[in-house]
């Protein structure tokens, strides 16, 4: 479903609930925009938000402000996912790092 977005916001973060992982909208280079409830994606956020890769919003307002923000620039939101997607690649690999370190104590 993610394909066919512009531009999505990660459910159950706008609540004291806790975000959706963003990395799945983020890796199809989608625009991303999430509440202030990510406490459950902390690392993961902070790295989207240091390299200006998704739009976090506190209320209601703001998701609509920010929707229609979006909507309205095709440059921002490519410069968005383009971002969103560049996090996911620099941090992929963790598995086979780590099984090669492991492989080192053998």
């Amino acid at each position: 479903i993610y394909s066919y977005a512009e531009v999505v916001f990660v459910g159950g973060s706008l609540i004291r609930h806790g975000g959706q992982n963003p990395i799945e909208p983020a890796a199809l280079a989608k625009a991303i925009i999430f509440g202030p409830y990510m406490f459950n994606f902390s690392k993961i956020v902070e790295m989207f938000l240091e390299r200006k890769a998704a739009v976090q919003i506190k209320t209601e307002e703001e998701l609509v402000a920010a929707f229609k923000g979006l909507l309205d620039n095709k440059t921002r939101r490519s410069q968005l996912g383009a971002a969103a997607k560049a996090v996911v690649l620099e941090n992929s690999g963790a598995t086979e790092r780590t099984l090669k370190l492991l492989d080192e104590f053998k």
